[in-house]
């Protein structure tokens, strides 16, 4: 999830794509190898850390 915006401002949406993209009937992606980048929205990232699809999370640091 990159250059298409601010995935956390659609939060449920990407969360969903997700569980899709990694289930065994969907894509059957490795939780691994998908990351998910953000500019940093705090609330959502403590979310994203407590949620059952764990992918990797990346933060722009953009000045």
């Amino acid at each position: 999830f990159m250059g298409m915006g601010e995935p956390f401002h659609n939060y449920a949406n990407v969360m969903r794509a997700l569980e899709i993209f990694t289930d065994e009937y969907g894509f059957n992606f490795s939780q691994r190898r998908i990351t998910v980048s953000t500019s940093g929205l705090l609330p959502q990232i403590r979310k994203f850390g407590q949620e059952r699809v764990k992918a990797n999370l990346a933060v722009s640091l953009n000045g």
